[in-house]
């Protein structure tokens, strides 16, 4: 077992406020899980127990790649107080195991730890073969691309403040991948629906009470025959829904909690009157979240259905070499110069990524 870096990720985690001792637990106290889904080179992914991080089983060249940048992407974290949309890496480890040598690269996850996404998509503003295949369609939690996003008329409502400091970031971290010729990011999007969330949680509810008066009728059924009742325990319980837990609606505690659910957001992207978060409180929809792990989280602008937003940019340890060179040209001459492909030069591809996603953001 061998830690690289220690020190200089030791910073990192201090800087993304990630407690050395909750760090440890979330990747020891329990076996992470491995994921459905795969990297574009066929790396393993894994979910802490928790959910907190991410574990991308990645190859030597990623390992050397990281140790090449490894230096500026400190630098960045500083420079901007850990206000920043680039993976949070929080440790890099090789294991040896019978002599076979493993490489894990440790990030903190985007998506949220204790709340449900309804929708998930992988935006990098390229439209050439960025549709969800049949076979991801099928997942539990599909992760929808540009053209999908485009065709359900989507847009990521967030106000005219948020937006303004959501899209500073992400050129200022955009513009740092490009100083280090790094190309192929996404911008994952994961959409908590507040509205569907809690339709679900009274569907839940109605369904645990009607086990319960079941559990009654059995109860009474076996008081009349003769039993002792033991069983009557397990009736008296309160129904735990689906652990979403909800603010109080209006007034001052709904004032209060409104306070409570935004101050420990990523305080770049949240406007000081979210209208969606607002109206949310107004209907009792809100969410309790963890200030603490939900770092990505976003407060949408969205009056009539509010969501909360959990944005991060992923893959972003991709160089463009030779490899790169030569899928750009073979892309080109198949769908012709003017497509929009996704294999461009990194100041391109930054210049359109950042373009797109002004665009549908609102």
């Amino acid at each position: 077992f061998k830690e690289y870096c220690p020190l200089v990720f030791r910073d990192l985690r201090e800087k993304f406020r990630v407690d050395d001792l909750e760090y440890t637990y979330s990747l020891t106290n329990s076996q992470p899980t491995k994921m459905s889904v795969k990297g574009r080179s066929g790396a393993k992914f894994y979910l802490s127990h928790d959910k907190r991080f991410m574990i991308k089983m990645i190859i030597g060249e990623e390992v050397a790649l990281m140790h090449q940048v490894l230096q500026q992407y400190h630098a960045h974290v500083v420079e901007r107080e850990a206000m920043t949309l680039l993976p949070h890496y929080v440790g890099m480890y090789r294991l040896t195991v019978e002599g076979v040598e493993s490489y894990a690269l440790i990030m903190r996850n985007v998506l949220p730890s204790n709340l449900k996404v309804h929708k998930k998509y992988d935006l990098k503003g390229s439209l050439v073969d960025r549709s969800a295949s049949e076979k991801e369609k099928a997942k539990d939690l599909p992760t929808y691309k540009d053209k999908d996003f485009i065709g359900d008329g989507l847009k990521i409502q967030v106000g005219a403040v948020a937006k303004k400091k959501l899209i500073s970031t992400l050129e200022r971290d955009v513009a740092f991948l490009t100083r280090l010729k790094l190309m192929d990011y996404s911008l994952l999007l994961g959409i908590h629906n507040c509205m569907e969330a809690q339709e679900e949680e009274e569907s839940e509810g109605e369904d645990e009470e009607a086990d319960e008066d079941v559990e009654e009728e059995q109860e009474q059924e076996a008081s009349c025959s003769g039993d002792d009742g033991l069983g009557a325990e397990a009736s008296s319980g309160t129904a735990t829904g689906s652990g979403t837990a909800l603010a109080p609606p209006g007034g001052e505690a709904g004032q209060k909690a409104a306070a409570a659910a935004t101050s420990g957001l990523p305080k770049p992207f949240i406007a000081e009157n979210a209208k969606g978060a607002t109206k949310a409180i107004e209907q009792g929809l809100w969410p309790v979240i963890d200030k603490s792990v939900d770092v990505f989280a976003v407060i949408s602008d969205d009056e009539v259905e509010p969501k909360i937003y959990f944005m991060g940019l992923i893959d972003v340890l991709t160089l463009y070499g030779t490899r790169k060179r030569a899928a750009h040209a073979a892309k080109t001459v198949k769908h012709g110069s003017r497509a929009e492909i996704s294999t461009v030069k990194p100041e391109q591809y930054a210049r359109r990524f950042l373009e797109f996603i002004s665009r549908v953001v609102e």
